[in-house]
């Protein structure tokens, strides 16, 4: 059973649903993906639930499932979030950044959770076409940490 959310939490839950909806109907509309397809149920039931941690998670994979769009449809799709939510994916990527370099200076991986979001960004780098020396700097510090 799910917790009462607080107003914040429900404004915050409200403003993930709509992105996760304006991500999986941006990418029907330009690709053939029923895995995508098969999320938006998902969406509705956290919102109605207000399941907000799920609801984060759900957004985070659908995130990371529109790097494999083609650049123009990336491109696009944070146009899209920019101009009706006011998402600065540009920002978010900073703000990631500076948390990578932080561990980069730090030299160590200071958690598992800290290590998942690392080869998410390497991931993520390699999606884009990040700087190589980026990539293998992070990819460094994941194998020194094993």
């Amino acid at each position: 059973m799910t917790k009462r959310l607080t107003a914040d939490q429900q404004a915050l839950l409200e403003v993930l649903r709509d992105r996760a909806r304006l991500i999986v109907d941006f990418v029907l509309s330009v690709e053939e993906a029923p895995s995508i397809q098969m999320l938006r149920p998902i969406v509705e039931d956290c919102a109605t639930a207000g399941n907000l941690h799920g609801m984060k998670m759900l957004v985070r994979d659908l995130d990371e499932m529109s790097l494999a769009l083609a650049p123009h449809h990336r491109e696009g799709l944070e146009a899209l979030l920019a101009a009706r939510l006011g998402v600065d994916k540009d920002a978010e990527r900073l703000a990631w950044r500076e948390r990578v370099h932080h561990a980069l200076r730090r030299g160590t991986v200071a958690s598992e959770k800290e290590r998942q979001r690392l080869e998410r960004y390497v991931e993520m780098l390699e999606a884009t076409g990040g700087d190589p020396a980026e990539i293998a700097a992070v990819t460094r510090l994941l194998a020194a940490g094993e």
